[in-house]
């Protein structure tokens, strides 16, 4: 038997077992529009999205989107993502300071449907002025980087939703630096320093303001870890990117310790392995991440992948399968962005899939129930069909319709 049929045979037998578990029923997948985002989703299944420039909020209960204005990513050159509290209460992104003529970083109210604009550090570029690139899961705090007034230096930038102050936690002088994630209590946030990306995490233990930066170092070469990506909400746990060795990190962020874990276990055509998986979500307890496997910088070209603990490195459209989702194979899931724990103890998932009958990008929100089988049960699977070295992608089983740019 070849190694595809082997895989097709496993990826069959994993959709029987999961068929077999009640639970699986219940899972759901809701696709948005074409060339839609979904970047964040709360714990009632409140998922905010972007389509054709305007912002969104898509509801579980209701299956019902509504427009909630501010400026979407991507527009006028907009960077950043928009974020949901873990109560579905308050949207983060950006709007437009029309004194300033210049995009900040600004909070939605669900209730009011109003937006609030928090200041940035005085100076902008381009169009930007602070960027939003996260919020504590309670909706006070709100991440992302700022130009700084005097020499206009691009800084990490911390916002306090309840002060409405901004504090610049950036090294001093022309240090590009941003933070990309903070922790429920807005004690431990990570991003990045400097124009190489080194992994950044800052410590406000008394929750003063007063944050301290450190470097995280990677245990692969013993260089400054690259970019740090995601925390967890209770500020146990943070992964990052590594642009040296490609290999994605978690940190302990008590004891400091870095270690890696592997990225998929396929080439496709990545000289040397030498493409970075870039992480985008943890868990509470550090045992689960998601992210991407970015091998040519596009999306067609981009790899989803889910990491835990027990069941080690498996790719997203493989361990939805499993979970009873698109078993038509109807998507590729190539940009996982989000991952909460639901109310019910489900776990959502947002992010970006590709159609593969038309190669269009879509945002995406898939829900599995907790009672189904993990990637530990994959690795018990492949064990027994003897196909443990040969994991890879779900699309494979079948050939690829090309993509309107592959065309």
């Amino acid at each position: 038997m070849t190694h595809a049929a082997l895989r097709c045979a496993w990826l069959a037998a994993g959709l029987a077992l999961a068929a077999a578990t009640p639970a699986a029923q219940a899972q759901s997948l809701k696709i948005f529009g074409s060339g839609s985002t979904a970047y964040d989703v709360s714990a009632n299944g409140t998922v905010t999205y972007t389509l054709g420039g305007s912002n969104y909020l898509w509801s579980l209960v209701t299956d019902s989107s509504t427009a909630i204005g501010g400026t979407a990513v991507g527009t006028a050159g907009v960077a950043g993502r928009l974020l949901i509290s873990a109560d579905g209460t308050r949207v983060a992104g950006s709007t437009l300071n029309t004194t300033t003529g210049k995009y900040v970083s600004s909070y939605y109210s669900t209730s009011t449907g109003t937006w609030t604009q928090l200041n940035g550090l005085g100076g902008s570029s381009g169009n930007n002025a602070l960027t939003t690139w996260d919020m504590s899961s309670d909706g006070r705090y709100i991440v992302g980087n700022s130009y700084t007034a005097v020499g206009n230096y691009l800084h990490a930038t911390i916002s306090d939703a309840v002060t409405g102050a901004t504090i610049d936690v950036g090294q001093p002088g022309n240090v590009q630096s941003r933070v990309n994630a903070i922790s429920t209590n807005g004690q431990v946030a990570i991003g990045y320093s400097s124009s190489s990306r080194y992994g950044s995490i800052w410590r406000d233990p008394e929750s003063d303001g007063s944050y301290a930066q450190t470097i995280v170092t990677h245990p692969v070469g013993g260089n400054s870890a690259s970019e740090g990506r995601t925390v967890s909400g209770n500020g146990l746990w943070a992964a990052g990117a590594s642009f040296n060795t490609a290999l994605p990190y978690l940190v302990n962020v008590a004891t400091g310790v870095v270690t890696t874990f592997p990225k998929l276990p396929f080439n496709d055509g990545s000289p040397s392995m030498k493409s970075t998986a870039s992480p985008s979500a943890i868990s509470e307890d550090g045992l689960t991440v998601i992210g991407t496997h970015s091998i040519g910088g596009t999306l067609d070209t981009n790899y989803g992948f889910i990491w835990t603990a027990s069941g080690g490195v498996l790719d997203i459209d493989s361990h939805f399968a499993l979970n009873g989702v698109d078993t038509a194979n109807a998507y590729n899931f190539v940009s996982p962005i989000g991952m909460t724990v639901q109310a019910d103890g489900s776990t959502a998932y947002v992010g970006i899939a590709l159609q593969r009958a038309t190669g269009a990008a879509v945002g995406f929100f898939v829900n599995i129930p907790s009672a189904v089988p993990e990637p530990a049960s994959v690795a018990l699977l492949l064990g027994g069909l003897g196909v443990v070295g040969f994991v890879t992608r779900r699309r494979r089983c079948r050939p690829l319709v090309p993509s309107p740019r592959q065309a």
